[in-house]
């Protein structure tokens, strides 16, 4: 399976729809460019335990 048809499914659930169809078109295209970021390191800070006083 594609890239693109692996973010259609994630986020629109099916290829049938509409937009679906457009964002495979134009990726199969020059219209359009889809970008894979594969981060090896990513970080997060929980901010709801910092006391504000």
């Amino acid at each position: 399976m594609s890239i693109s048809n692996k973010i259609i499914m994630k986020y629109l659930g099916t290829l049938d729809n509409p937009m679906a169809k457009t964002i495979s078109e134009r990726s199969r295209s020059e219209d359009g460019v889809i970008i894979e970021i594969a981060p090896r390191f990513f970080s997060t800070w929980d901010f709801g335990k910092m006391s504000m006083s």
